[in-house]
């Protein structure tokens, strides 16, 4: 079931990644309380989410944006036997759901075009290498 639940407070967290898969990245954890109604009943929990990003050269600023803000509605997917479990509608998660992710396809791309160069390459060394057996 849909609902909507209004951000409350919201604590930040800053961090600089230090392990070799996080290095040079900026990570914003953002904590937010909320507040949301389900069969008239008003609940209250939080939310947490994180950005992270490599920062620019150019970039005036080190870290990612808040995820939320204090007064920001956010939609909840929520259980209606079980109002206390829910999940946060994310709209490029949404956007994926139904196809292949953006990131698999760029790989798939990638992957082909570098399958495709070695075929190439073959191809064009048997012409050159029958071309000159006939000289």
């Amino acid at each position: 079931m849909e609902t909507a639940a209004v951000v409350g407070p919201v604590d930040v967290e800053y961090a600089r990644g230090r392990a070799q898969h996080t290095f040079g990245k900026y990570i914003t954890w953002t904590t937010a309380s909320i507040s949301y109604v389900v069969h008239g009943r008003t609940l209250e929990s939080d939310i947490r989410a994180s950005r992270s990003m490599r920062r620019p050269l150019d970039a005036k600023t080190l870290y990612p944006p808040l995820a939320w803000s204090t007064g920001e509605q956010v939609v909840l997917y929520v259980d209606p036997v079980r109002p206390e479990r829910f999940v946060v509608f994310h709209e490029f998660k949404e956007e994926d759901a139904e196809s292949i992710p953006r990131g698999a396809v760029v790989v798939m791309i990638s992957t082909g075009a570098a399958l495709l160069l070695p075929m190439v390459l073959i191809i064009a060394g048997t012409r050159n290498v029958s071309k000159a057996r006939r000289l």
